[in-house]
């Protein structure tokens, strides 16, 4: 299942991402809509969700 679908159905602004059982990012709506609309990145950030 998607990003979209699990935020909408859970009515979350937020979720976890678990690799190896450890978590590793927590993805937003924000980094959503960065990705949709390119434009200016948020300092420290490359738009690929993950820090510099």
């Amino acid at each position: 299942m998607d990003v979209v679908r699990l935020l909408g159905r859970h009515r979350n602004s937020g979720l976890p991402v678990v690799h190896d059982g450890k978590l590793v990012e927590v993805v937003c709506e924000t980094d959503l809509i960065r990705r949709e609309r390119p434009g200016p990145q948020t300092p420290g950030h490359d738009g690929s969700g993950s820090p510099r």
